[in-house]
């Protein structure tokens, strides 16, 4: 593959981007790729205000940039899943 191809110019991630469809859920008709992102936990009782990562050590309750811990209890953290195109390296996209 080229050094200076970019995803822009494969035809299949157009197609997935720019793909019009209708949630079976809401009934709304959407453009491009679904997000798959949360604010918080669905268990989480409180807002989508977080602390930083730094600070969570001291609480066995507390919603954070990357962790969810519920009364010490119950654990949760945010993660990163990568969808590769076949064809293209993905290693070149990923953010260190």
């Amino acid at each position: 593959m080229p050094e200076d191809f970019s995803l822009d110019d494969d035809p299949r991630w157009r197609r997935l981007k720019d793909e019009k469809w209708t949630c079976s859920g809401c009934g709304v008709r959407h453009a491009g790729v679904i997000d798959l992102a949360c604010g918080k936990p669905e268990q989480w009782p409180g807002g989508e205000d977080k602390l930083q990562n730094g600070n969570v050590a001291t609480s066995s309750h507390f919603l954070s940039e990357d962790f969810c811990v519920l009364e010490g209890q119950h654990f949760e953290l945010r993660l990163l899943d990568v969808y590769a195109l076949n064809g293209h390296d993905i290693r070149k996209d990923l953010v260190d």
